[in-house]
């Protein structure tokens, strides 16, 4: 699994994208951490990059309860 966890690529979002292969339970994983960190999804992409292997891009643009990107350091725990 390839995870980046970007407060850059947009003013008002914290992005997030995973690589990795496809599967229900890594999507159900990554939706209990948001909800367990009270993150708000505002949208996403979910693309399977490769039919065969079955390797999927997820890009999540997320905010705080607030509103707003989140902080660094909940970025790098995010990330971790």
């Amino acid at each position: 699994m390839f995870l980046v966890v970007d407060n850059y690529a947009h003013p008002k979002f914290t992005t997030v994208t995973i690589t990795a292969p496809t599967s229900p339970e890594l999507s159900r994983r990554v939706m209990d951490l948001f909800a367990s960190e009270k993150l708000s999804i505002r949208f996403c992409t979910l693309h399977t990059l490769n039919t065969e292997d079955e390797v999927g891009t997820d890009v999540y643009h997320l905010t705080t309860t607030q509103g707003l990107p989140l902080s660094e350091s909940r970025r790098v725990h995010l990330h971790n």
